[in-house]
């Protein structure tokens, strides 16, 4: 799992977690219309924030308006040639796996439910109520809603219950409740892994039954509706699930005498104020404006303004830096095995509060290598797994992806500070990739 997307996941989790505090704060105190919208439109604006810098800016930040710091060093040698350590293993090399796995499963039993929908539309029969679809099948144990379809037994215990399940289920459909299951669905498969989004699956769930009710309550007395809930719930295990749990928060809700209410103002300005509060607090929106505002501002080309850790700026901070590259840097296994060497430029941004914003691998050329615009050079000397011949590869096939998993695992970056004022600062290092026999 890579920086990127452990934070994308920590901001999304955060959104949720206060949006979920409120609803059980307050939302849950208002209109079932208002809370299926603040429970399916807060996952989804958990997914969304977070990328909003992406969305907003659209392009990555023009690096060559941005200031930069050059430094020339010596060179600096990182021995990498241990290939115990290279192949050992490591958990975080199986999570992609792990992830992969759960996807599957998940899916699967998503597929498996599409198909007994199928079977039921392949040998039931159909009929219609109030212009839905009605679907009857021996397959059918309770009766549900899907695809646009009504899915009842073959036989109901009488008819004033069959009447009733009719106006639940299509009450579902009419208000187009399984668009949300899927979307819901579709959420809990990609991140299965994730407890709030299955809270908000379940949480979801039981907003539509709760509003299936409220809309059979229109035509079925309350005290009759009560009995048959209670009725099915003492019946045999696997009976109509259309009368499941929670059976006494929805007798509660059919009992209530109290009259409907329109959102109230405070409770929704209240809620604006969290979105926004959160738009601001977990993503990079505001970074984006300071960046925006200050990257033709200043000039740094001086190598005393380059930081790093907690050590002052200069010399001490670049090799700061130097020490946690020569423990970060490995000559990967697939090129030494190929035979493969190459000389690559990291262009990389640090933004006014220490992250880097921008990153890019490019192969150089000797001459390139020579040109002094690179604040160090680093030299990673590896050791062929077979006897090295004058047949070299070409250093583009050397595996990019390495050099990038260094510099986003680098984290100790400060900005750079101009009269006491935090400036984006962009820097260069070059990785000469040598083979030795």
């Amino acid at each position: 799992m890579t920086p990127d997307i452990l934070e994308y996941l920590l901001r999304a989790t955060a959104i949720w977690a206060v949006l979920l505090a409120y609803y059980f704060v307050s939302g849950r105190r208002e209109g079932f219309r208002f809370q299926r919208i603040l429970l399916l439109g807060g996952w989804l604006f958990g997914l969304l924030v977070p990328l909003l810098p992406a969305l907003a800016v659209g392009t990555s930040l023009p690096v060559k308006s941005l200031p930069t710091a050059s430094y020339v060093a010596p060179v600096f040698v990182a021995q990498a040639g241990e290939v115990a350590v290279e192949n050992s293993w490591n958990l975080l090399d199986a999570l992609p796996w792990i992830y992969l796995l759960g996807v599957i499963i998940f899916g699967a039993r998503t597929l498996v439910q599409w198909r007994f929908v199928q079977q039921c539309l392949r040998g039931g029969k159909r009929s219609t109520y109030a212009g839905y679809p009605v679907v009857r099948s021996g397959l059918v144990r309770s009766p549900f809603a899907a695809r646009g379809c009504v899915f009842l037994p073959e036989q109901m215990p009488d008819a004033a219950l069959e009447n009733t399940a009719l106006l639940h289920e299509t009450s579902h459909l009419r208000a187009r409740h399984h668009y949300d299951k899927i979307i819901l669905n579709l959420g809990c498969i990609v991140l299965w892994f994730h407890p709030l989004t299955w809270a908000f699956q379940r949480l979801l769930a039981t907003v539509h039954e709760y509003e299936a009710d409220a809309a059979v309550l229109q035509s079925v007395p309350a005290r009759t509706y009560g009995l048959q809930l209670l009725h099915c719930s003492l019946g045999p295990t696997g009976s109509l699930g259309l009368f499941s749990s929670p059976l006494q928060k929805r007798i509660n809700m059919i009992t209530d005498k109290k009259p409907k209410r329109s959102i109230r103002f405070l409770p929704l300005f209240t809620l604006c104020l969290l979105l926004l509060g959160l738009v601001v607090a977990c993503s990079d929106v505001a970074e984006e404006i300071v960046l925006t505002t200050t990257e033709e501002a200043v000039n740094v080309n001086d190598p005393a303004y380059f930081r790093y850790g907690e050590e002052p700026p200069g010399e001490t901070s670049v090799k700061a830096f130097l020490t946690d590259m020569y423990k970060t840097v490995r000559y990967p296994y697939e090129a030494r095995e190929s035979a493969t060497e190459g000389d690559f430029r990291v262009s990389a941004v640090v933004d006014v509060n220490g992250k880097l914003q921008d990153y890019e691998v490019s192969p150089i050329s000797a001459d390139e290598r020579k040109d002094g615009k690179a604040l160090e050079q680093i030299v990673v000397v590896g050791y062929p797994t077979t006897p090295l011949t004058t047949d070299r590869k070409h250093p583009e096939s050397l595996s990019r992806e390495s050099l990038l998993t260094v510099i986003r695992n680098l984290d100790k970056f400060r900005p750079a500070s101009v009269e006491g004022r935090p400036t984006p600062m962009q820097f260069t290092v070059d990785f000469i990739f040598k083979l030795e026999k």
